[in-house]
């Protein structure tokens, strides 16, 4: 028998489903699944065309490179295949024909050759569409269109003001869901769990929006029990351009998800750049879950996996027997360059309430039980060297926390440091006795203690020991939880580890 898949599952970098028109757009997703997903759109019956896929699912049940199932038209699209230090050096026709090797469902719309990016924008048609692009990407600033937005523009200074007007528009108000709306500033939403700008058929977005190039950042979309979500939920014949986006949505329990839109039902969303961390739903894309509209030079950045797991309830007694079920968990870690902590009064200043509206009953007398709720994976500015973390502390724990987020030497390694190079051990330390790279580490970033009820919604990493920021790329690291008594601040017989995926990034 096969391995089972969940066909109602449809993933992909940029649109599970288009029935309307995309041009010029990027998918530069990482997706973690191999069944179901596809690079840019998983089923077309549209239209798309000079569209890329940058980023691949691993190949697996369903799985494509740029579109798993097409009934439309897809033209100079295509997706780029990472290729190898040996591939790099054969001939392209050597190289087109290794593609035909991969498992993905659309082999042919690889483009397996070496490649500059000017070639690239030049073969698929994306000269001719974007105007200086930022490498594969489109640049928003000198891709501006010009919005008719009319004489009577509502400017958008603030969160306060936007979060007004999702509640009106929401609510019903069909003057405020068919204005015209210009942002003035970037907005930074404080890491608050906000409602998608249109709920449903019944409450859509119907007016305009024009971004002016500016960001609405540091906000979270929950999908559950919502048909709709996304930074817009749905949309209706709307116009939205020149709007970037930087979240994080939770499709899980939810329907249709995107990163910038859930639905969009003939609208129209030019040069327009999201970057997402995103948990799927049944329906889920980068940008957008199911288009009838049309999309015109636009891009997405970021992450798409399965649900973010919540870790249970852990009693410090038994914490023997769920290590093996769990496998997050270990009594003791072997460490080099261990973080070091010591244990006081002092809270972090960062911390703000986890309010996840969860009643608790008191713990039983004596009892000792740590939890957390932790993201898989984190997106970190390679200029700021600030990312969100959203690491909770949460109301049935009775430990406050320390968490330190490392990188091993193995890791380091494997991106091609040298450790002497840069600080991080010397050739005596990587030649002596017992020195084991996977279990010798580098703090990045450590936390004072997080109470119980608390959650840290970003981090700043700290650059290499030689002052070097980490370069742009993806990173297997680990996340340490070290436990307080909240009382006496004594430190607890345990800790924790969580593997992570932290994304450095533009």
């Amino acid at each position: 028998m096969g391995k089972k898949i969940t066909a109602n599952f449809r993933t992909a970098g940029f649109v599970a489903i288009n029935n309307g028109t995309i041009k010029g757009s990027v998918s530069d997703v990482k997706l973690k699944s191999k069944q179901q997903a596809s690079g840019f759109v998983f089923d077309n019956s549209g239209e798309i065309s000079s569209s890329l896929s940058l980023r691949q699912p691993k190949e697996g049940i369903n799985t494509a490179g740029f579109c798993h199932r097409n009934r439309g038209s897809l033209n100079k699209s295509a997706w780029i295949r990472p290729m190898t230090e040996k591939e790099a050096k054969a001939e392209n026709a050597a190289n087109a024909s290794s593609a035909k090797k991969h498992k993905h469902s659309d082999a042919d719309l690889c483009c397996a050759e070496k490649l500059s990016d000017s070639e690239v924008l030049d073969r698929f048609g994306l000269s001719g569409e974007w105007s200086s692009p930022e490498g594969l990407h489109p640049d928003i600033d000198n891709n501006r269109i010009e919005a008719e937005l009319g004489t009577e523009v509502i400017d958008i200074s603030s969160a306060d003001e936007l979060l007004e007007i999702i509640d009106s528009i929401n609510s019903g108000d069909e003057a405020a869901a068919k204005a015209h709306y210009r942002l003035k500033k970037n907005i930074n939403l404080g890491g608050k769990r906000i409602d998608p700008i249109g709920i449903d058929e019944d409450s859509p977005f119907c007016g305009k929006l024009d971004g002016n190039s500016k960001t609405v950042s540091n906000f979270r979309i929950a999908a559950k029990d919502r048909q709709y979500a996304g930074f817009f939920g749905y949309v209706k014949n709307a116009e939205v351009s020149n709007l970037a986006v930087d979240c994080i949505v939770n499709g899980k329990g939810g329907n249709v998800v995107g990163g910038m839109v859930g639905f969009n039902d003939g609208g129209t969303f030019s040069n327009c750049h999201v970057l997402v961390s995103l948990t799927v739903s049944s329906c889920a894309g980068g940008f957008v879950g199911k288009n009838t509209g049309k999309i015109i030079n636009c891009c997405v950045i970021g992450s798409a996996a399965a649900a973010i797991p919540i870790i249970p309830i852990l009693s410090l007694a038994g914490v023997g027997i769920l290590l093996i079920a769990v496998l997050l968990l270990v009594l003791a870690l072997m460490r080099a360059n261990q973080p070091v902590y010591t244990p006081s009064e002092k809270i972090d200043v960062n911390q703000v309430p986890a309010d996840d509206g969860i009643v608790v009953d008191p713990p039983p007398p004596g009892s000792n039980r740590i939890s957390f709720n932790v993201l898989r994976e984190i997106s970190i500015s390679y200029e700021t060297k600030v990312g969100r973390m959203d690491y909770i502390n949460p109301k049935r724990a009775t430990q406050d926390v320390v968490i330190s987020l490392v990188v091993s030497d193995a890791e380091l390694i494997n991106k091609g440091y040298d450790l002497a190079d840069i600080g991080v051990r010397s050739a005596e330390e990587q030649n002596a006795s017992g020195y084991d790279p996977s279990a010798a580490y580098t703090l990045l970033y450590q936390s004072d203690r997080l109470q119980i009820g608390y959650k840290l919604e970003a981090c700043k990493i700290k650059s290499l020991p030689n002052g070097e920021h980490l370069p742009i790329g993806d990173y297997e690291m680990t996340l340490i939880i070290d436990a307080y008594d909240p009382v006496t601040f004594e430190k607890a017989a345990v800790n924790a580890k969580a593997p992570i995926t932290v994304h450095i990034v533009d």
